[in-house]
């Protein structure tokens, strides 16, 4: 009679841990879930940057494709790969401004016709406590990956002094935060599911040729989860693909999710 006794209990022990580990998986993946913005809201985000008389007009100068390769932005977390508490970590996507110093120093980045002066993005892992993990980096257009510990600040600067400026007073905030974009957050661990949503896309359709991805730039306002109404400078992924006799068309299924958080308003 013990021996059923103790051999229920140990049935149910079993059960009960299934049970626990089932919720726990249930949880991670809830928490790690990514935010589709509906096509419609992301068309809006884009076309209320793009409006010829307000933003885009007034930094058309400085405005440049912000493209990468594909491959390049799946290896994008390569360096904390090997880091136990990479998930607790942020990526920082900063707006940086491409300044003549930094094309003269590295000439085969790109063209001076095309980058002199114009907005791009730079990359910076964080810890949990906000201290920076390895050196910032950036990419060019064909996927070179540039470590740019000594020009950032500088880059960055450029930025805050010569485009912010022309953006804040079209871009609208609410007081108290006065201020526009500085650079955009990302955790890890959304952008490691995001990732694997990639990889997961090259294995189911091995015919598509994904090709590259590009951040197109747009307003926070309408729909973004984390700050309401305000409007703010950010970003939203469209990743294209090459398919042969046609043209680069957007994939749907890997594009327009809502992965960000702005600085300001949320600091650091």
């Amino acid at each position: 009679m013990k021996k059923n006794n103790m051999r229920s209990i140990a049935i149910i022990a079993v059960i009960i841990a299934i049970i626990i580990a089932a919720l726990g998986w249930y949880n991670y993946v809830l928490k790690q879930q990514l935010v589709k913005i509906p096509p419609e809201i992301a068309k809006k985000m884009k076309e209320k940057f793009g409006n010829k008389d307000r933003t885009m007009d007034k930094i058309r100068d400085h405005l440049v494709e912000l493209q990468f390769p594909i491959n390049s932005f799946t290896s994008i977390t390569d360096d904390i790969k090997t880091h136990p508490n990479k998930e607790s970590y942020t990526l920082r996507v900063y707006f940086i401004q491409i300044t003549p110093d930094f094309l003269s120093k590295y000439p085969d980045f790109g063209a001076k016709l095309e980058y002199n002066e114009k907005l791009y993005i730079a990359f910076q892992y964080v810890d949990e406590h906000n201290k920076k993990v390895g050196d910032p980096f950036l990419y060019n257009k064909h996927g070179k990956k540039y470590y740019i510990v000594k020009e950032f600040e500088e880059l960055h600067n450029a930025y805050l002094g010569k485009i912010k400026p022309k953006i804040d007073p079209l871009v609208p905030v609410t007081p108290p935060n006065k201020k526009n974009t500085e650079y955009v957050k990302i955790d890890v661990k959304d952008l490691i599911v995001y990732i694997n949503k990639i990889n997961k896309y090259f294995i189911d359709k091995p015919y598509y040729d994904l090709k590259f991805i590009i951040f197109e730039l747009a307003e926070s306002a309408i729909s973004n989860k984390r700050i309401g109404q305000d409007g703010y400078l950010t970003f939203i992924n469209s990743v294209y693909v090459d398919r042969p006799y046609s043209l680069d068309l957007v994939i749907e299924d890997l594009s327009d999710y809502d992965m960000n958080s702005l600085c300001p308003p949320t600091c650091p």
